[in-house]
């Protein structure tokens, strides 16, 4: 149901725009929020860069992963020696990242609760999961 109203919307949003060409919005989708890590292993000798569905959880973020399958950086945020950063455009910030410890369904149904209908349903029909906490690095 959720999935079909989100579809409505959409339609209903360009054909209102398509009418007014271009002065009127309904509504506008935000989509997912993500974060940009630098992944870095010491034999690496350079950094991935790699985008990430997330959503933020007090000081934290936990980092979303498909349910079904793998993204190359998730097996990168488990690895030992790993130096993980945020890179948010000149700024760059130390982060550890830890496994979801807590039963991931309540987790999930927790962080969205306070998120938007929209945002709801895209992380429901995307089947995404939490696999990640990362949490700013406290080390000197």
């Amino acid at each position: 149901m959720p999935l079909l109203v989100v579809t409505v919307v959409g339609a209903l949003n360009r054909f209102v725009f398509s009418l007014t060409r271009g002065r009127i919005l309904l509504y506008k989708f935000t989509g997912m929020p993500s974060v940009t890590l630098m992944i870095a292993r010491p034999e690496m000798g350079h950094a991935e860069r790699a985008v990430l569905s997330c959503l933020p959880d007090g000081e934290t973020h936990v980092v979303l992963r498909h349910e079904r399958r793998m993204h190359p950086a998730d097996a990168l945020l488990t690895g030992s020696g790993i130096s993980i950063f945020i890179d948010a455009d000149i700024d760059a910030w130390p982060v550890v990242a830890s496994p979801v410890g807590e039963n991931p369904d309540k987790l999930l149904a927790r962080l969205l609760e306070n998120e938007s209908f929209i945002r709801r349903c895209e992380v429901r029909a995307s089947r995404l999961v939490p696999f990640a906490r990362l949490k700013p690095d406290s080390r000197p």
